[in-house]
């Protein structure tokens, strides 16, 4: 049912972003901001368009002001190359925000400043294309980021968040499709720790199918998802995240194909609190806790992927549940998988070798271990009496998703 929704939701999305593509006759209008008066300000020449009929403002120099759009239907911002959006609140405002409007598109901008760079909120549906988002501030009265999008839909191509404060992109009962968007350099404050992206509410961010989702240098963790938030990516890189890489909460999903998950300070994915992950084809390596944690009655598939060099490979506490198939597990620092707390885990081939204390070990009991012989020789702590029939861990397997192709 889980699945149903949310394939219902990325539909709705993917309808309304599509909707990006009808073509109507624009009415073109230009802006210069290095002009002087009244015409050198984007806000006065949007205050004479027509929000319900299709409107391309052509965009030169530098902008200092602050945005409000609202209600309009068909509005394209193209910047001229070298136009830039510049916060003119002292990073109490938003640069440009989006209210109750339409297919909005922000184009070709470098942005600067502000509580936020570009708010999208109030039921609007927006993109933002080849755009840069810097020097974001925490000085408003709003959670600040460097994009915040908030009951509403976007799309975002070709975006660069830098040098933001607390939260690179920020969303909230949000539906939103990324492809090409690079996120570094996020700084800790009193409200988030420096998140590169941060779900909430049943949040869902998928890829777009052209280019990586990239995430370094925040001070805290690279990507957070909570509150039944999903996480759909193809092409996923998180590192050097001041805490976790990765983290799930609160019946939360992520499926993930190919990601790249290393050399995070704390764990690399932390899967909490009744929450799944699906991981194929992905490398979490050289993190300074555990490659890939469950905790608080999690889930995880872990498929074809290599978790290596980290403190310890994979754990499972506290009546969790993993599959993990054809995974190289290696060269981690204690354990390679390590099993306890009313938790349970299948092997189907794989390697577990070269791990430092244990490949293989199993904690306070009662646990299940089943498949240890499928992967050849490997140290384990785990007596003969863990590895039940497979009748027993019927409950183990994650409902089917139909994002992953069959084994």
């Amino acid at each position: 049912m889980r699945h149903t929704r949310l394939a219902l939701a990325a539909m709705t999305c993917g309808i309304a972003i599509s909707l990006f593509t009808s073509v109507a006759q624009a009415r073109d209008s230009k802006v210069n901001c290095n002009s002087p008066g009244a015409n050198g300000r984007l806000a006065n020449v949007l205050s004479r368009l027509d929000p319900g009929e299709t409107n391309v403002v052509h965009v030169s120099g530098k902008c200092h002001e602050n945005l409000v759009i609202t209600g309009f239907d068909r509005l394209s911002l193209i910047a001229d190359p070298g136009a830039v959006l510049e916060d003119a609140s002292g990073g109490q405002l938003a640069v440009v925000e989006i209210r109750d409007s339409q297919r909005v598109v922000v184009q070709g901008f470098t942005i600067r400043g502000g509580n936020e760079g570009l708010f999208c909120r109030n039921f609007s549906f927006c993109r933002f294309i080849d755009d840069t988002i810097e020097g974001t501030s925490n000085k408003g009265t709003n959670d600040p980021a460097g994009i915040w999008i908030a009951v509403s839909g976007a799309r975002l191509t070709n975006v660069v968040v830098r040098d933001a404060a607390e939260q690179g992109i920020a969303l909230y009962q949000a539906r939103v499709i990324a492809e090409n968007v690079s996120i570094s350099n996020v700084t800790a404050g009193d409200r988030y720790p420096g998140i590169g992206i941060n779900m909430v509410q049943s949040s869902q961010l998928d890829g777009g199918g052209t280019g990586p989702v990239t995430i370094q240098d925040t001070a805290g963790p690279g990507v957070v998802v909570r509150d039944a938030s999903h996480l759909g990516l193809g092409q996923l890189s998180v590192k050097r995240s001041g805490l976790d890489g990765i983290q799930l909460w609160n019946g939360s999903n992520a499926v993930l194909f190919g990601p790249t998950v290393t050399a995070n300070a704390q764990h690399g994915v932390l899967v909490g609190a009744g929450s799944n992950l699906e991981l194929q084809g992905g490398a979490v390596t050289d993190n300074q806790l555990v490659g890939v944690n469950l905790i608080l009655g999690s889930n995880a598939n872990i498929f074809g992927s290599a978790v290596t060099n980290n403190f310890a490979g994979v754990t499972v506490f506290s009546k969790s549940s993993l599959i993990i198939r054809g995974t190289t597990v290696t060269s981690n620092r204690q354990f390679g998988l390590y099993v306890t707390d009313l938790s349970y885990a299948l092997i189907d081939g794989g390697t577990f070798a070269l791990n430092a204390l244990l490949d293989i070990a199993c904690g306070d009991p009662p646990v299940v271990v089943q498949g240890i012989g499928s992967v050849g020789p490997a140290s384990t702590s785990c007596p003969p009496s863990v590895a039940a029939p497979a009748n027993v861990l019927k409950g183990l397997s994650l409902p089917p998703n139909p994002n992953l192709p069959p084994n």
